[in-house]
């Protein structure tokens, strides 16, 4: 299949100015595969989003049960950091919407810095402007590590227009 590159920011839409202005941003998303190895820790990444860009979530999807004493996730700026999402189970074959951390919001921005402009969006505006960033994932597995399991890691943004 080909592939196109836009520098971006995309946005769609019918009707670009008026009362009834419908253009607005498109949500793209960055995506990991991970594939368990007989190690206590495995590292994944670097990911990098446009600049200017906001992450309004971060999910795993758990394929095939990790078959270690446990599994956990992190995500952060640096191999091995969680200052983006906290050490969050992701053994069982299921969905895991994980919560961003509120207090990367000192180091990469401020609430309400990408298109998400209220205060009360600080979770999906913590990463406001990442793009110089490094976005790195952990997998540790405790007890029994084994090479059984695998997930997808996905992260949603939204370019900023501004």
């Amino acid at each position: 299949m080909g592939t196109s590159t836009f520098s971006g920011p995309i946005q769609t839409g019918t009707l670009r100015q008026g009362q009834y202005s419908n253009v607005e941003p498109v949500k793209l998303v960055a995506a990991l595969n991970i594939q368990a190895v007989a190690a206590l820790t495995t590292d994944y990444g670097p990911i990098y989003i446009p600049a200017g860009s906001t992450v309004t979530s971060m999910t795993t999807y758990t394929g095939t049960a990790f078959t270690g004493g446990s599994a956990t996730i992190t995500v952060g700026s640096t191999v091995g950091g969680g200052e983006y999402v906290a050490s969050t189970t992701v053994k069982a074959n299921a969905t895991f919407a994980h919560t961003l951390v509120v207090t990367a919001l000192g180091s990469l921005g401020t609430a309400g810095s990408g298109l998400m402009n209220t205060a009360t969006d600080a979770t999906v505006s913590a990463l406001a402007g990442v793009p110089t960033t490094p976005i790195y994932i952990r997998i540790t597995q405790t007890a029994t590590t084994t090479a059984v399991g695998t997930a997808t890691f996905v992260m949603q943004y939204v370019q900023n227009a501004a």
